[in-house]
Order: C-alpha cells, then sequence, then structure tokens
C-alpha cells in the first residue's frame, strides 16, 4: 500500500512538470504554434501508450469487447484526454501555469460528490478535499487587473472533464466488473483518435497561420522542453491509473492534485513566477491536508 501513495504523488509532480514544460516551450518560443506542437506531442504519448496495452491483450490473444457499458469509457477517454487537455494548454497560455493548474485542481471535489453518491466511498473525504480546493484557489489565485475571463472558463472546463473521466472509469470498473487494462485500453483508443480528430481541426483552422519552424534561435532548449512535455505528460497518467487501482480514487486524487502546489514550486525555482507568502502558505496547507486525506484508513 505504501508505494501507492508515493506512485500518486510523483503522479502530480510529473504532472506539474509538463505544465511548467509547456509554460516554458511557449515563453520560449513564442513564434512556434506551441499549443498544436504540444497536442501533437500528447497525440503520440496516447497512441505509444495504446500500442503498448495493445501488444499485451495481443499475448493474451484477447481483445477487449466494445459493448454498451463501454461506451462510457469511451466517452470518459474523450473528455479526460483531448477535450481536457485542448482546454488546460489554452488556459496556461492565458492565465499561466499556477493559475491554470490551481482552478483545474478542482476536479476532486465533483469527482468526490460522484464517488460519494455511486461509489460509496466516505463522506468524510469531501471536507477535507474542500479545504485543499480552496486554500489552493484563494491563496494562489492572485489579484489582478486584466483576469482573463476565458483562460478561468477553460480551466473549469478541464476540470469537469477529468473529474467526470475519473468517475466514469472507476464507475466501469467496480460496478460493471471490466478489467483496468481494458477500461485503459478502450481509454487510450478513445483517446487517441480524439487527438486525431483535432489534429487535423487545427490543421484546417490555422493552416495560414500554423509555423512549425520557430523563428527564435533553435537551441537544445527546443528539443529538451518536447522531450520531457512527452515523458511526463505520459509517465504521470501511467502512475495516476496505478494509483487508482491500488488506493481507489479518493487518495488517488488527493496525491495527484499536488500538481498545483508542485508547480507553484517549480515555477518559482525556473524564475517564472514569483515565490509569495501566499504560494508558501498554499503548498503547505496543499501537502498537510493531503496527508491527511492519504493516511486514513479505510
Amino acid at each position: 500500500m505504501t508505494h501507492g501513495y508515493y506512485i500518486g504523488i510523483l503522479s502530480g509532480l510529473l504532472w506539474a512538470i509538463s505544465g511548467v514544460s509547456y509554460n516554458l516551450l511557449y515563453n520560449k518560443f513564442p513564434s512556434l504554434d506551441s499549443l498544436f506542437f504540444s497536442i501533437l506531442a500528447l497525440f503520440f504519448i496516447e497512441f505509444f501508450s495504446l500500442i503498448s496495452i495493445s501488444y499485451f491483450h495481443l499475448r493474451k490473444k484477447r481483445i477487449p469487447p466494445i459493448n454498451k457499458s463501454n461506451f462510457l469509457i469511451i466517452f470518459s477517454g474523450l473528455l479526460g484526454g483531448p477535450i481536457a487537455m485542448l482546454c488546460y494548454l489554452n488556459a496556461i497560455q492565458l492565465i499561466g501555469v499556477s493559475h491554470a493548474a490551481a482552478i483545474t485542481s478542482t476536479y476532486p471535489i465533483l469527482a468526490a460528490f460522484l464517488s460519494i453518491k455511486f461509489l460509496k466511498e466516505k463522506k468524510e473525504h469531501l471536507s477535507i478535499f474542500i479545504l485543499i480546493i480552496s486554500s489552493t484557489i484563494f491563496l494562489n489565485i492572485k489579484t489582478q487587473n486584466t483576469f482573463n475571463l476565458l483562460g478561468l472558463i477553460l480551466s473549469f472546463i478541464a476540470s469537469f472533464s477529468w473529474a467526470s473521466e475519473i468517475f466514469l472509469s472507476s464507475y466501469t470498473i467496480h460496478n460493471n466488473k471490466n478489467k483496468s487494462e481494458d477500461v485503459y485500453f478502450i481509454r487510450q483508443l478513445s483517446s487517441t483518435i480524439g487527438y486525431i480528430i483535432i489534429i487535423f481541426y487545427l490543421i484546417f483552422l490555422l493552416k495560414n497561420n500554423l509555423s512549425i519552424q520557430p523563428r527564435e534561435e533553435i537551441n537544445l532548449i527546443l528539443p529538451i522542453l518536447v522531450i520531457t512535455l512527452i515523458i511526463s505528460s505520459g509517465l504521470s497518467y501511467f502512475l495516476y491509473y496505478k494509483a487508482i487501482e491500488i488506493l481507489k480514487p479518493i487518495k488517488a486524487m488527493a496525491l495527484n492534485i499536488t500538481y498545483g502546489a508542485w508547480s507553484i514550486i517549480l515555477s518559482a525555482i525556473l524564475h517564472l513566477e514569483k515565490l509569495d507568502i501566499k504560494s508558501i502558505l498554499t503548498c503547505l496547507i496543499i501537502f498537510t491536508l493531503t496527508y491527511i486525506l492519504a493516511r486514513e484508513k479505510k
């Protein structure tokens, strides 16, 4: 059980690294269409994950069935994959990684409500989640004269999408008695198809303005950022699902949402944003309340 906690925390740290990598890519290479570039990278992450899980099923000589109940998994894959990520990456461009991470970390509240009602999780978890999310938003979000409303809306859409994905995936595993590897395969398949649709849409939409080659001087920073983005995003998602399998949704989410605090820390280290007393308090509260929630006995 203990290694499940480390897996959950690491998934949060890696998710923060992916967000900071995207923010750096956007800031250092503004002439490069970093949204398209990142969506393309995320497609390859999902595609190679799909290839890996497909190989696993081929070795067992079985293909996961596509039936009525599995349409929930298809829907969850589209929500948590391309739809949520498109909103999240746009939000980072509009309001910055710390703000986007803080707002999207509200997803466990909705997921906890759904888990309590349909998956019979403990109600006591909800109050701690609300404390974590409240501290994240009200302490980390700084007052700005020109706060971008669209960035705020996109962040909440991403939050809702991730919450729905976690609930639907957990529901199909526990209530419909689907195997986790079958759920993961169908999720990856639907997410990959979703990314293909978005890529073709962006190519059509930006065909006259799409910039593949940055006008800035190309150095080692570009490939490092791209590789970091791909590896951290893919590994974070894999570890997150592993934590859900070991710890169940509530505790896995509690550990994963530490990415809000990790984003603040990494942004300060890389001088993307200044570290102030509110940010420090945010990190302390998130880590403390997450520890309390994660160590609760069943």
